[in-house]
């Protein structure tokens, strides 16, 4: 059975791991903008349709110091460039965004089932603890109070 400092161990990974997937969470939401390879549309054109070449607003390019507010280049499918593009001028297809959409969900829904595994462990730790350090006292007035 477990002591109690290998419940308090376990409590202290737990809450590590919740932390970690919590900030790895918050990269995915980032990973859900425009960028490399996603086909996207003109905002004053709709009809015009491309693949984004190029993206310099992702937080690596914006840490080494590149201007983000015109992140992108864009690949149109008559085969022009479009030159330096804003968020504001191109919104991703609704294909492709569903896509991503879903690809998040999945991470989300996988990283929930993780979180409820180490909730039903560290729960288990503790119930094992609890009746490991039950008395005949404390049981009985266990037992009477939830009779």
């Amino acid at each position: 059975m477990p002591a109690r400092e290998e419940v308090q161990r376990n409590l202290l990974a737990v809450g590590v791991a919740l932390a970690a997937d919590l900030e790895k969470n918050c990269m995915d939401v980032q990973k859900f903008r425009i960028s490399v390879g996603d086909r996207v549309l003109s905002v004053e054109d709709a009809a015009k349709k491309g693949v984004v070449e190029t993206d310099y607003g992702t937080p690596e390019y914006i840490a080494a110091g590149y201007n983000g507010s015109q992140p992108y280049i864009v690949r149109w499918d008559d085969g022009c460039g479009s030159g330096w593009l804003g968020p504001a001028e191109i919104v991703m297809d609704e294909d492709a965004a569903l896509k991503k959409f879903e690809e998040l969900q999945k991470k989300l829904e996988e990283q929930l089932r993780k979180l409820e595994e180490l909730q039903a462990k560290l729960l288990g730790d503790f119930d094992a603890l609890s009746a490991d350090q039950a008395t005949p006292e404390k049981s009985s007035l266990t037992s009477s109070t939830t009779a």
